[in-house]
């Protein structure tokens, strides 16, 4: 830092009569050069990395104000213009929209952990690559489910209790709870079809058996959580309005995959019940192998056996 002695920088009178060298190599006072407007300058600077540092902050009611949708605002319609507008300017968020921030990526971490997890409890007793698919297909329905249920618990609380409700972070450890949960239609329903099929049922015969038997078992589990979670889903308190998302996510999503299992799951068996037999057809063409007969159930008896008797 370089600066006058102490003695010559104790008046604004001072600063007039400072001498500024010109390109021509002239000394002119500073009053004609340049124009003094008193203001009230900072009383820190705050460096990071030797950068300036400015700090906003802001104290919100989270019982009536979405901060993540503000920090969501914040972003979308006046960071980035700013940011913009000032070259080498950028900015880092801090308190409770970081933690939001680091907590959404263990949560995307904590996803792909689950869907991993429930794979292979799918995996071990099916003793099948494949068929774990057709069970774990139903999960992103279900993710849609529980953001349509968000939409429509908005609207109804709004109408209610004048109330928002927004996907957020509670919302998304309601995915995670949804991904084990929605899968359970699907497994009684796949149970069953193989059930059928180690009887000696065609396959479009143990599908269409299996939608009879356990429509009345899927539909009544799934309603049974939904209205189970309508209690919280309508709980205005401060303790409970935390954990209205969740149960929004959970109970519209379960609901919804429901009516998407009864559909989805018989048409994903048949999927891939084709496949199979194509890839079957393709490793018989390429090995040369012939087409394995499968047993009609007809009992033979031969002419020696029949003399016999």
């Amino acid at each position: 830092m370089v600066r006058y002695p102490l003695k010559e920088r104790q008046s604004l009178a001072a600063l007039d009569a400072m001498m500024i060298r010109t390109p021509s190599g002239t000394e002119v006072p500073f009053s004609t050069v340049a124009e003094i407007q008193p203001g009230q300058s900072l009383p820190t600077i705050s460096r990071v990395d030797r950068k300036r540092q400015l700090t906003v902050s802001a104290s919100v009611d989270s019982e009536t104000v979405d901060v993540d949708g503000i920090v969501q605002d914040l972003e979308a319609n006046f960071i980035y213009d700013l940011i913009d507008d000032y070259l080498g300017m950028n900015y880092v968020k801090s308190g409770d929209a970081l933690q939001a921030e680091e907590d959404a990526k263990n949560i995307r971490f904590n996803t792909f952990v689950v869907i991993i997890g429930v794979y292979i409890l799918l995996a071990i007793p099916f003793r099948s690559y494949f068929k774990p698919l057709i069970v774990m297909f139903v999960i992103p329905f279900g993710i849609v489910g529980a953001v349509l249920g968000h939409v429509i618990m908005d609207w109804v609380l709004m109408a209610l209790y004048e109330t928002s409700v927004t996907v957020n972070l509670y919302s998304q450890l309601g995915f995670l709870a949804l991904s084990g949960v929605v899968v359970n239609d699907s497994l009684v329903l796949v149970h069953y079809i193989n059930n059928r099929l180690k009887a000696g049922d065609p396959l479009i015969d143990a599908i269409s058996k299996a939608g009879v038997r356990r429509f009345r078992p899927i539909l009544l589990t799934s309603i049974t959580t939904f209205v189970g979670l309508l209690p919280l889903m309508f709980n205005q308190s401060t303790q409970a309005r935390t954990m209205i998302p969740m149960a929004i996510s959970l109970g519209w999503g379960v609901l919804f995959a429901t009516f998407i299992t009864l559909i989805l799951v018989p048409v994903n068996t048949l999927i891939f019940d084709d496949l199979r037999r194509g890839f079957s057809a393709y490793w018989r063409w390429q090995t040369g192998k012939p087409k394995e007969v499968e047993p009609t159930g007809e009992i033979t008896v031969s002419a020696r056996e029949v003399q016999g008797s």
